[in-house]
């Protein structure tokens, strides 16, 4: 492997693609990879409940945090060295501010959003609180990756994933077998300790690298960028969690079934979401480079890596259908096994986010994160029109279809976008997609039709992994 780590610009490529993968691995894969010792550690209801928490708390980290870690890669793009640091501080700066007004009206107000979500009044203060600390860490991360520093980054997000999940075990005993009380809790102080410990001391690292600010050459560019930013990724969140939430609104039954229909569609989703995972890692790296050849109109090489980062991503994908079902069958509850009848479409879903992201990439770069949103908000709305027509008639599985679809129409709206806005940009047409989407397509199908056959899918598996190290040695590069 000494070819991916060489001193060249291409080897710069490949480690920090792999110390990114590395980093987003680490800090959001573990807890996926983890799902099943909670599963069988908490009860079906519990690990609903915490579900239900993880889903609020990805909303209020975007608006109480203004999204300001969405304006990172124009900065990057933009701002050098110390003028890039400054930029960070101000961001943070205007997202702590903004947290700490929320937090604290959230919390003078708990009861009734308690009501309101759900949730136990009490677990209303660790959702904000944590939510904070959820916030700072991700932000350093995305700063450091950036900065072409994922080696640290990965470090720093290992500490936090693994101080939380050993934390997070030990408490569920103790809260179950000493106390006697619900073992939710246990999950939840666990991840909440490290993130606020640790997110504290990021923010006082961030802020001695350049005071706190409040820059107002900083606050145009920051508020372009990042409020429609706001609305992008609460789109995101709304078309990968309101089902959770609309599932335990909609579904017939008691609250225990209720929040059982939401602990099994919510690992399946968790297990699906390995593939949005890892897309995330390569993305968060592909981007700083593929901005590069955009500023310098190296067009060509840009299609040459492009094909080359399709044709990976989708043999990991067709992959990781092929183990799919195993992922439930082998290391959870029989209570949780129809989510393998789940996890192709959420995986199709994810194989979608990644499709669409060639195009909202050329609109992020060119700073219209205007078209983003809308994008993202009117695949949202009519994820949860689909939801609410879907679920009542199909259950989780209607859940899991509303996805695809609104995932499917993504890709069809940003390629019409880029194609009249950015045509010189947009240099992938449908033809560059349809092999690799078929390949995906067959994985879907062979997980529908044998999803008890380990023979029958193992093997392609395998081929898959061979294809990926076969062509990463050829060309000496990931991309």
């Amino acid at each position: 492997m000494k070819f991916l780590f060489n001193k060249s610009k291409l080897s710069s490529l490949n480690a920090q693609t792999i110390l990114s993968l590395v980093s987003i691995f680490v800090l959001d894969a573990i807890t996926y990879i983890t799902n099943p010792i909670f599963a069988n550690l908490l009860s079906t209801s519990a690990y609903g409940t915490v579900s239900l928490y993880s889903s609020y708390r990805e909303i209020i980290m975007v608006v109480f945090g203004l999204q300001t870690l969405g304006s990172i890669s124009y900065a990057a793009v933009n701002y050098k060295d110390k003028e890039y640091d400054k930029y960070c501080s101000f961001a943070l700066t205007l997202s702590s501010i903004s947290f700490v007004l929320c937090s604290t009206i959230t919390i003078i107000l708990m009861n009734q959003v308690g009501n309101l979500l759900d949730l136990p009044s009490l677990l209303i203060p660790f959702l904000v609180v944590q939510s904070f600390g959820n916030y700072i860490v991700s932000f350093n991360s995305y700063r450091l990756i950036y900065k072409k520093k994922a080696g640290s980054s990965a470090l720093i997000s290992g500490i936090v994933s693994l101080s939380g999940t050993i934390l997070s075990i030990i408490l569920i005993y103790i809260f179950k077998n000493v106390w006697n009380y619900d073992g939710y809790w246990g999950r939840i102080v666990g991840v909440f300790a490290p993130n606020i410990i640790i997110g504290i001391g990021l923010l006082i690292f961030i802020f001695s690298r350049a005071k706190p600010n409040f820059d107002k050459k900083f606050l145009k560019v920051c508020l372009i960028v990042s409020i429609p930013m706001i609305f992008h990724r609460l789109g995101q969140i709304f078309l990968a969690r309101t089902d959770v939430i609309m599932i335990n609104a909609l579904m017939g039954g008691d609250e225990e079934y209720k929040k059982t229909q939401v602990a099994i569609y919510s690992y399946a989703a968790s297990m699906g979401s390995v593939v949005g995972v890892i897309f995330n890692a390569f993305n968060n790296t592909w981007i700083a480079f593929l901005f590069d050849d955009y500023k310098t109109g190296n067009f060509e090489r840009i299609k040459k890596r492009s094909k080359n980062y399709l044709r990976l991503f989708s043999a990991l994908t067709f992959g990781f259908l092929m183990i799919s079902s195993e992922v439930i069958r082998w290391f959870v509850p029989s209570d949780y096994h129809y989510g393998v009848y789940l996890i192709p479409l959420m995986v199709l879903s994810s194989y979608f986010m990644f499709i669409y992201s060639f195009f909202v990439n050329i609109e992020i770069y060119h700073a219209k994160s205007f078209y983003t949103m809308i994008g993202t908000l009117c695949a949202a709305a009519i994820n949860v029109l689909l939801n609410y027509l879907l679920i009542k008639r199909y259950g989780i599985f209607g859940a899991s279809l509303a996805t695809v679809i609104s995932y499917s129409l993504l890709i069809v709206f940003h390629a019409v976008i880029c194609n009249i806005k950015y045509k010189q940009y947009c240099i992938f047409p449908i033809s560059f997609f349809v092999v690799e989407f078929i390949i995906v397509l067959i994985g879907v199908g062979m997980c529908c039709f044998f999803p008890d056959s380990i023979r029958s899918r193992w093997p392609f598996g395998f081929i898959a992994l061979f294809y990926i190290i076969y062509s990463i040695y050829k060309r000496k590069s990931i991309f």
